[in-house]
């Protein structure tokens, strides 16, 4: 659920201002999206080690 929300918050990023995306310094919404699939795979690994 956490993530979903992350997720719903670089959406919010992305659509707040779009036209950041076409310049040539990167977007705040990136260093969230790499952030959140880090996040997700370290879950997913956390996940199958407790499975064990």
């Amino acid at each position: 659920m956490l993530l979903a929300v992350w997720g719903a918050y670089i959406a919010y990023l992305i659509l707040r201002k779009p036209d950041e995306l076409t310049l040539e310094a990167n977007h705040v919404s990136w260093k969230h999206m790499y952030l959140l699939m880090l996040a997700a795979q370290v879950g997913m690994g956390v996940a199958y080690a407790l499975s064990r």
